[in-house]
């Protein structure tokens, strides 16, 4: 083997060992996306899950409108089986005016109420925050 032979083989190696640590780092950040987007979803599922059940709730009557602030200013964590770690859940309520702002004191008589809910775990970058904003009509008195 002379030299110009050698440093073709050389030259070969680095370039396919250039292009396997390339691959491997593509395929390192689209598992890391792929995990974060998974968690992102669970967050998200388990925030709903929270708003569904005051929606629900107040519909059947089992909760009063006056109520869902001394009910729901809380923190829930849930360990889930499927997907691991545990999960934090937030949630805070409020009064509010019809866009969903609080309100600056305190009034007895409001009649939107903001329900937030922030949702983190390990792994997660960001944590989900979601909100619903309720409104007292004479079905939930």
């Amino acid at each position: 083997m002379n030299f110009m032979e050698m440093a073709i083989c050389v030259f070969a190696v680095v370039l396919f060992s250039s292009v396997a640590m390339l691959i491997n780092r593509t395929l390192l950040v689209q598992h890391d996306l792929e995990i974060n987007v998974n968690q992102y979803m669970q967050a998200s599922h388990l925030n709903h899950s929270i708003l569904d059940e005051v929606d629900a709730k107040l519909f059947s009557r089992q909760l009063k409108f006056n109520n869902i602030g001394s009910n729901y200013n809380t923190t829930r964590t849930q360990t889930l089986p499927h997907t691991g770690g545990i999960w934090v859940s937030s949630i805070s309520a409020a009064p509010c005016d019809s866009l969903g702002v609080p309100l600056q004191i305190a009034d007895p008589t409001a009649i939107y109420m903001l329900v937030r809910i922030s949702t983190n775990t390990a792994g997660l970058k960001h944590p989900v925050n979601s909100f619903r904003v309720y409104t007292k009509t004479h079905l939930n008195l």
